[in-house]
């Protein structure tokens, strides 16, 4: 960090006189903006901000050693960094034209509030921009399209409304794009696929709607793609299938409609598939088994039908796997029992048939077991009690016959066990009472 007023006054062949004085003048501009922008706020942290003063024993006053800023070598402010300090008050005293020399600004988790102003566009050196988890409301401006050197754009956890600008396609060297937890209302803009150096696009939890562009395919670098918790209609985009670098594709809790893509299984990086909460019709794709690094897999809530492809023991990563309120008939695939990892298995509201397969007690550190409210027959698996870790057994509303096994005494971590409207015998296991861990029972 250059840190001494003699930077500013160097000598050398390398500065003339005239180049000192623009130098200091540029450095004096930046301290009385700075000092502008404190006087303004509500509530000013002066424990922290203290060293934001000006220096009564030299003639000229360097922000360098003042909290937060570090300067570049020739002693003008290139980073302001104040995440955190509980500020509060507004942007619009704060003289952006001042700091042309800013490549990273981060105003983050504080309580600065109002509009993020036009006047940003000064800030053309800009590579990170951070205000998120504030109160900022209104519009984003169009000039964020003129920060052209901008990597990381993050407005997320604020109160902005309007539409996405289509402005911000012009960002084309942007890989982080954060606009998450507001109030963004209007369609994906379709010029957002023209920022193929994206890596992580997350515009979760607001009001977007229509459909997801067609040409989303073209984002190849990214690695996270979050939209979960919107308004978005239409089909999922065959072309999502060319982000074979993703890692993450999370759209639940939309109106997203259609079927899920047969070429899913391109998708060779995935280790979080979340399509949860929508509209999708039709069977779950056979290629879906190729997502061998899947270790979340959620499809809860829809309209799909058909049965659990058999060769669902392939995806052996996997620790959570939710099919639950859907149409999918068949039986549960003996290969399930291959998922050694899993530790949940929701399987509940269904058409599901057959006998539970005695493989599933391989799955020994499975938590919940969820399979109510479908057409299973047979008996419960006699050594269902080989699953130690198991918290909660809910079958209900079955077809399931025969006796309760013993060896479901044997689940001393069992918080719920609910096994009613069945045909079981009425014959309780005599050892029930070793269950000391449950709170709900309904046999």
């Amino acid at each position: 960090m250059v840190s001494s007023t003699s930077v500013l006054l160097a000598s050398g062949s390398s500065f003339s006189s005239t180049q000192r004085k623009q130098h200091v003048q540029v450095v004096e501009q930046e301290v009385d903006a700075l000092l502008k922008w404190k006087s303004t706020l509500t509530t000013q942290n002066h424990s922290l901000l203290s060293s934001w003063k000006m220096n009564s024993t030299a003639s000229t006053t360097s922000p360098c050693k003042w909290i937060g800023i570090i300067c570049n070598n020739k002693g003008s402010v290139a980073e302001l960094s104040l995440t955190g300090l509980s500020l509060q008050g507004t942007l619009h005293s704060f003289n952006f034209s001042s700091f042309t020399n800013f490549v990273s600004l981060d105003l983050s988790q504080n309580q600065l509030f109002e509009t993020i102003p036009s006047q940003i566009s000064h800030l053309t050196k800009l590579t990170s921009f951070d205000l998120s988890s504030n109160k900022f409301s209104g519009h984003i401006p169009p000039e964020i399209g003129l920060l052209t050197s901008l990597l990381s754009l993050d407005l997320s956890e604020n109160k902005i409304s309007g539409s996405i600008p289509q402005e911000i396609s012009n960002l084309s060297l942007l890989t982080d794009l954060m606009l998450y937890k507001n109030n963004l209302a209007g369609s994906l803009p379709t010029s957002l696929c023209n920022l193929t150096n994206l890596d992580v696009l997350a515009v979760f939890e607001n009001q977007i709607s229509g459909v997801i562009p067609r040409d989303i395919g073209r984002l190849s670098s990214l690695t996270i793609l979050a939209l979960y918790q919107n308004n978005l209609n239409g089909p999922v985009p065959s072309s999502i299938c060319n982000l074979t670098n993703l890692t993450r594709l999370l759209m639940y809790e939309n109106q997203i409609s259609g079927v899920i893509p047969p070429d899913i299984g391109l998708l060779s990086s995935l280790t979080d598939l979340e399509l949860s909460a929508n509209n999708l019709s039709g069977s779950i794709p056979a290629s879906l088994t190729n997502l061998t690094r899947l270790e979340g897999l959620y499809l809860y809530e829809n309209q799909l039908s058909g049965i659990i492809p058999q060769d669902i023991g392939t995806l052996t990563s996997l620790r959570s796997l939710d099919l639950s309120k859907n149409q999918i008939s068949g039986f549960v695939p003996h290969e399930i029992g291959n998922l050694y990892f899993l530790t949940d298995l929701l399987l509940y509201r269904n058409k599901l048939n057959g006998s539970l397969p005695n493989s599933i007690c391989n799955l020994t550190i499975l938590t919940s077991l969820l399979i109510y409210q479908n057409q299973i027959s047979g008996a419960i698996p006699r050594d269902i009690g080989s699953l130690s870790s198991l918290t909660m057994l809910v079958l209900y509303d079955n077809n399931l016959s025969g006796s309760i096994p013993t060896s479901i005494c044997n689940l001393t971590n069992l918080d719920h066990l609910s096994v009613f409207e069945n045909s079981l015998s009425d014959i309780i296991p005599t050892e029930i009472g070793r269950l000391k861990s449950l709170t709900i029972l309904y046999m």
